[in-house]
């Protein structure tokens, strides 16, 4: 990620729309929702009666919806083509799920993808990554999805690019326990209502970078 933060490093600061563009910050943004965002969804059935995984759903029948359900659905994501046993253990991190070499075409079933701040998008990087959402609209729901899909998801999502990128341009941090962060898992207390904070303290230093 440095050489990304570097590209978007300029005499006047750092260029926030390019750093929006860049396909591995876009990657890590994503992985980081998919895992520590988790909400309950509202919606309602308007069309006709259905049946759905064995229940029968009739038409004006309102339904709840949990984003980290499908964000740690197997099967899911395989026929989505992001099978987890090439891009890792979907209760970890791994933002190659959201990223790779362009010379690699993606595959897999679904128009568009999961929004939230990419919505069906792709970009690519000067060092032949591309970053991608396709396929995902009913698996990566940290904004919600749909109409009523989180009408600020571009708008947070440049926030959060942008504060990473102005942090981790001056600033350095170190994990002060590496192998106890290893084990550092969302804590589901806060589920379903947003942001999951960690399960404990994850000490680490902060020192000012001389340069990138």
């Amino acid at each position: 990620m440095e050489s990304e933060l570097a590209s978007c490093a300029g005499l006047k600061g750092n260029d926030h729309a390019k750093a929006t563009t860049m396909p591995l910050l876009q990657a890590v943004n994503a992985e980081v929702l998919r895992l520590h965002v988790g909400i309950g969804m509202t919606r309602v059935n308007e069309t006709v009666d259905m049946n759905l995984g064995g229940y029968r759903i009739t038409r004006g029948q309102p339904l709840l919806i949990f984003s980290r359900l499908s964000a740690l659905n197997d099967e899911a994501w395989m026929r989505a083509g992001r099978s987890p046993e090439n891009t890792g253990c979907l209760k970890e991190f791994h933002a190659g799920r959201f990223s790779y070499q362009r010379k690699t075409k993606r595959r897999g079933p679904g128009r568009g993808g999961g929004g939230g701040g990419g919505g069906g998008r792709s970009s690519a990087g000067s060092h032949g990554m591309r970053y991608s959402m396709d396929g995902l609209a009913g698996l990566w729901l940290s904004y919600g999805g749909g109409q009523r899909m989180c009408p600020g998801r571009y708008f947070a999502k440049t926030e959060m690019i942008s504060m990473f990128s102005i942090l981790f341009s001056q600033y350095e941090l170190e994990l002060l326990d590496v192998l106890g962060s290893v084990e550092v898992k969302a804590d589901l207390r806060w589920f379903p209502t947003g942001g999951l904070a960690p399960d404990r303290k994850v000490p680490f230093r902060v020192r000012r970078r001389r340069s990138i």
